[in-house]
């Protein structure tokens, strides 16, 4: 176990990138679209950088970049949602093919973040690397077993 304060800022930037494609699906599922989700990775590597000192086990960098992501994600949300009219969210929704139903919304997104808090705290790490294939990547079976071996 190594912490990520004796790590360049190259070695730890090099390090996150390796995992931005997952971290970019994630985004994209909870904003919807691959611009700003991309935009969210990173800002969010960015963040992860200049508080690397926080990340004691280096070995959980993918799961705490993750949790960065889903929660700049929620304040880029949060903030949309305070810049948007109820028309132009209406229409986002639609065109985003979500349902259009702000109580199902809220049980939606409440329901994927405690499925991936529960699926980035899973140990060990191959198991939520099969959930998050299975379910964020929407990878079939014999996918994910050409994946893992």
């Amino acid at each position: 176990m190594s912490d990520a304060t004796s790590m360049s800022e190259n070695e730890f930037v090099t390090m996150a990138f390796e995992h931005k494609e997952k971290l970019i699906h994630i985004a994209t599922m909870k904003l919807r679209n691959i611009d700003d989700a991309e935009d969210a990775v990173d800002d969010a590597i960015m963040k992860a950088l200049s508080k690397r000192n926080q990340l004691k086990d280096i070995d959980k960098l993918k799961y705490w970049l993750a949790r960065i992501v889903v929660n700049h994600c929620n304040d880029m949300l949060r903030s949309k949602k305070d810049e948007t009219t109820l028309e132009e969210r209406d229409d986002f929704l639609e065109d985003s093919h979500v349902v259009n139903n702000p109580a199902v919304q809220i049980e939606l997104t409440q329901e994927i973040e405690r499925v991936l808090d529960v699926m980035l705290t899973i140990e060990p790490e191959e198991y939520s690397d099969i959930l998050i294939m299975y379910y964020y990547r929407k990878l079939s079976y014999n996918q994910i077993v050409e994946e893992l071996h």
